[in-house]
């Protein structure tokens, strides 16, 4: 399997539910599932892109159909075009949501938004079994967006148009990426939340989750005396059933640290998420506004008769401890869980120092890049804190989450 694929074991991790790896001991031969289906966009139909499933193979003849989405109803010829790159995940009706569309407008352009390969309904193989995840690389996925902007050029009459890349998070990073990769086929790039120093466990990750709690009194504490309260359930089996009553858990062993750092893992997953999402426009995923500020709210509220135990499995005093050993512990197991025990920690750590060679990390060459930043998004820690050149500006917004086109910036 290509070194680019190792990036993409760490990053499904960290995104994955604990909810979806309870059954770690019995994967089947296929995989897991693929993704479920979600809300499609109201305001275009969808189109499917006949892609290759291998572009370093020239005798591989297979394609597959890649999904995409088309917004021409702002466009006047001249004007330019706008990519949206999925991540991973399916492409939803985010995707017509946001400053993006402010731009499609103000700049007459024509959009259009690709889904990555392996997600939602873009399917390259009949299964997602260890095998055919070969070709879930970033080397793939940025020749299929070079593919897909080549194609586009010509079947929309684009010829002399220019390209801007747009992203968020993981695909943040596929945004700049592309724009450092294929400077000829892209004029500019938004790159979001991207955190392109890259980390194979990322501990500041859960360090920036703490301050972000920090920023409200008396909120850091009260999180960590309810996780304390949840070891201390772990102690004897009487506290243990009290947990499984509280969330509903399955079979659970208190002595199996693979039990105790799964069932962790899902229970820090929700403060995660609200810091992650703080304030974003996720009235899609959830009938209640996502904010720090209103969990901490929850969390120091002293007149609940029994204190709320959150998600999580952090100890009093530090929130990162998770990933000091225990994190990489358990990251680790997931990931061989899956994709079997070839990744180890040596593995997933090449994989990571390959992507810093092939694309520079912090010293990234790429001009015309906009990088974006929450105060509140965990990834800010690995992201540019200052202007990488003169022309690659960095923005950083206070009070905010993952900065994924929250933000308007001035594209020449």
């Amino acid at each position: 399997m290509e070194h680019g694929n190792f990036i993409f074991v760490v990053w499904s991790y960290i995104f994955l539910s604990a909810y979806e790896v309870d059954a770690l001991g019995s994967l089947n031969s296929t995989g897991p599932p693929w993704d479920p289906p979600s809300p499609p966009p109201t305001i275009s139909s969808e189109h499917w892109f006949h892609q290759k499933l291998d572009h370093f193979n020239v005798v591989d003849s297979r394609y597959w159909k890649q999904r995409y989405y088309v917004f021409d109803k702002f466009y006047k010829p001249g004007g330019p075009a706008f990519l949206t790159i999925g991540g991973e995940g399916a492409l939803g009706v985010f995707v017509q949501e946001g400053a993006w569309m402010d731009y499609l407008q103000s700049y007459h352009a024509i959009g259009f938004a690709v889904e990555h390969r392996y997600y939602g309904d873009s399917r390259p193989t009949s299964d997602l079994r260890t095998s055919n995840l070969q070709y879930l690389t970033v080397e793939q996925a940025l020749e299929d967006v070079a593919n897909f902007i080549v194609v586009a050029t010509k079947e929309h009459n684009l010829s002399d148009t220019k390209w801007v890349t747009f992203g968020g998070s993981y695909a943040g990073l596929l945004s700049a990426y592309v724009r450092y990769k294929f400077p000829h086929l892209v004029a500019g790039a938004i790159a979001s939340s991207a955190p392109v120093a890259l980390s194979a466990f990322a501990p500041e990750f859960l360090v920036s989750i703490g301050e972000s709690l920090r920023s409200v009194p008396g909120c850091y504490q009260a999180v960590a005396d309810a996780f304390s309260d949840a070891r201390q359930h772990l102690k004897d089996d009487a506290g243990v059933q009290h947990l499984q009553s509280l969330f509903r858990l399955c079979a659970f062993d208190r002595t199996n640290k693979l039990d105790v750092e799964n069932m962790m893992n899902g229970l820090l997953s929700p403060i995660i998420n609200t810091a992650q999402y703080s304030n974003d426009n996720m009235g899609y995923l959830t009938d209640r506004q996502l904010s720090v500020s209103s969990m901490c709210r929850v969390m120091t509220d002293t007149s609940r008769e029994t204190p709320p135990i959150p998600p999580g499995g952090l100890s009093r005093n530090r929130l990162q401890q998770l990933y000091k050993p225990q994190r990489s512990f358990y990251v680790v197991r997931v990931c061989q869980a899956y994709f079997g025990p070839a990744f180890n920690v040596t593995q997933l750590t090449r994989g990571v120092q390959q992507m810093l060679m092939d694309y520079g990390g912090l010293g990234i060459q790429a001009t015309n890049v906009v990088y974006t930043h929450g105060s509140y998004d965990p990834w800010h820690k690995y992201g540019f804190s200052t202007d990488p050149n003169p022309k690659s500006p960095v923005i950083i917004i206070q009070g905010t989450s993952l900065a994924f086109h929250t933000v308007t910036v001035i594209i020449t």
